[in-house]
């Protein structure tokens, strides 16, 4: 009998030691999968896990909706809860089991379907597109999906377990790989940083006829036709969208064919192209020939806005209990926006960033300035009124005088000045406005009762300087942040920029 209770005894320590050995071995396992792993696609696909019983339309597309529009804006104006799924690389095929994966924990009422590269007649898979797989769970549609887009078992064995894919990348771990930095604040969206933020010349484009089509059968149109069968099946919407950017004529006739494509299906069909008036590729695109910028997503978030909540039986989410973490979300998003805003040395950037309707602006130019003679920078700031036109700037450019401009994000009030004028107003994003000039013919600036001139400082310090560019104050429109640029500062950032 003892020798029986010693057997047992040395069985359960073996047991136990194997399990903790497993157990360790996993954890290892686990550490460095998730160390190795690229981060873009945790910091995109995290947000949809957490959300995605709030989560009413799904958005895919290549990286044209990647940047297109903002789900939170989204949802602070119309009260939509969207998520994102475009990026880079994928194709209407990938688009497709991007969105069977996410109805395995979603339930949304609306799919809206990017065809650009409708015309591709192939499947392609790159490093980019593993962005929308490789945080997703393992599952039988990921080995579905594994199954279709890739022909043999290496490539599926990598699909489905990534850390076979990412075991060998220690020689470019940064310090970014072993802490979770929230790339993607925005609900799946890319916001560009740094380097990659622009405002550019777009290449020049024509409209053609929606009368000239073409349709080509192609992989990607059956992939197209293969998702919306599965949104009828289960019950839920559909919109394709062709976003805006500067098409060349081959582009728009796979563009217009979408129309005879979208009447076969019965699914409505939404052509940016052809609302040619609302956005200025002049101020809204990042590269000059295909991506949005922010000011660009804004116009077409307002527009999908108004079209989604016209055409389509969405709830307003705003006061639902369940959505308070959308509230969380959107002021990280601001306050994430205000620091953007704030690290630009570049005018056009600024410029374009401070479009954003949350923004209150203030800004004033120096008489002569080669700023108000730029036909680029006098887009900008009139693009910072919106659709209310700048009369006074474009009369200020062409007499070579000074302009002063002040734009209540509150209310939507514009207020413009041009040389010695001066204006005196009640705004709700600065309060009480004072902007003059002194005896001597310098402009003063007070805010809110202030007795500090905003301008003094920046006269003092740059006096001769030509070029005087200068915002004077920014706020946002929600109590979301209550800081505002000072003046000086502000002036330092902007006339370290090398206009380009």
């Amino acid at each position: 009998m003892s020798m029986s209770k010693e057997m047992n005894k040395e069985k359960v320590s073996h047991i136990l030691r194997f399990v903790f050995f497993s157990l360790i071995l996993g954890f290892m396992l686990v550490t460095i999968h998730n160390i190795c792993m690229r981060k873009p696609s945790e910091a995109k696909l995290k947000a949809f896990y957490d959300e995605c019983k709030t989560i009413d339309v799904l958005f895919t597309g290549i990286s044209h909706m990647e940047v297109a529009y903002s789900p939170l804006k989204l949802y602070e104006d119309f009260g939509i809860t969207s998520f994102n799924f475009g990026e880079s690389g994928n194709q209407l095929p990938t688009s497709y089991w991007v969105i069977e994966n996410a109805l395995d924990y979603a339930d949304p009422k609306l799919v809206v379907i990017d065809v650009r590269k409708i015309e591709d007649d192939f499947i392609a898979y790159s490093n980019l597109t593993t962005t929308s797989f490789d945080y997703v769970p393992l599952s039988m549609t990921k080995i579905r999906t594994a199954m279709d887009l890739f022909e043999t078992l290496d490539e599926r064995l990598e699909f489905l377990i990534p850390l076979l894919r990412y075991h060998s990348r220690w020689t470019e771990l940064t310090k970014d790989d072993f802490a979770m930095i929230n790339y993607r604040l925005d609900m799946g969206t890319l916001h560009y940083e740094n380097r990659r933020l622009g405002v550019a010349v777009p290449v020049s484009w024509s409209l053609l006829s929606t009368d000239k089509r073409e349709v080509t059968g192609s992989v990607s149109e059956q992939y197209l036709r293969k998702l919306v069968a599965l949104c009828k099946e289960r019950g839920i919407g559909v919109l394709l969208v062709n976003l805006p950017y500067p098409a060349d004529k081959q582009s728009q006739l796979y563009a217009n064919g979408v129309i005879t494509i979208a009447e076969e299906l019965d699914v409505p069909y939404l052509d940016f192209l052809q609302l040619e008036d609302y956005i200025n590729y002049d101020t809204d695109m990042n590269d000059a020939d295909s991506h949005l910028n922010d000011s660009g997503a804004q116009k077409v978030t307002e527009y999908l806005g108004m079209y989604l909540t016209d055409h389509f039986d969405l709830p307003d989410r705003r006061q639902d209990a369940g959505c308070a973490s959308w509230e969380e979300r959107l002021s990280q998003f601001r306050a994430y926006q205000f620091g953007r805003l704030a690290a630009q040395s570049k005018a056009d950037n600024y410029l374009m960033l401070a479009s954003d309707d949350e923004f209150g602006k203030c800004i004033y130019v120096k008489e002569g300035s080669a700023l108000l003679k730029d036909n680029r920078m006098q887009q900008l700031i009139q693009n910072m009124a919106g659709n209310t036109p700048l009369e006074l700037l474009f009369e200020a450019a062409f007499a070579g005088e000074s302009y002063f401009l002040l734009v209540d994000s509150e209310d939507g009030g514009v207020y413009e000045s041009r040389g010695m004028e001066g204006l005196e107003m009640d705004t709700r994003a600065f309060g009480h406005v004072i902007y003059s000039h002194d005896l001597s013919g310098n402009p003063f600036l007070y805010l809110d009762g202030q007795t500090e001139n905003y301008f003094s400082s920046v006269f003092e310090e740059n006096g001769s300087d030509s070029d005087l560019f200068t915002v004077a104050g920014t706020s946002f429109s929600q109590d979301i942040l209550t800081s505002s640029f000072k003046v000086d500062e502000t002036a330092k950032m902007i006339l370290s920029a090398t206009r380009q």
